[in-house]
């Protein structure tokens, strides 16, 4: 299992979400800190990273851990 450690800016966002299947198949689980207050781009790329996540040896959710802060 590997987890590698994103910023959540948009084009991080934007590279999880195309190969969120790849993601799924090879156990890998992403870590996001969000970078701006506007969760769209986040939640697309978690939706579609846990569509995937009955695929390959993935079980469960392949997103789900989430730092959150504030200023």
């Amino acid at each position: 299992m590997y987890y590698p450690y994103f910023r959540g800016k948009q084009f991080e966002l934007i590279l999880l979400r195309d190969n969120a299947e790849f993601l799924a198949k090879n156990n890998i689980h992403p870590i996001i800190e969000p970078v701006k207050r506007d969760f769209s781009a986040l939640t697309r790329s978690m939706k579609a990273m846990n569509e995937n996540r009955g695929s390959g040896k993935a079980r469960g959710q392949v997103c789900s851990w989430l730092m959150l802060y504030s200023k």
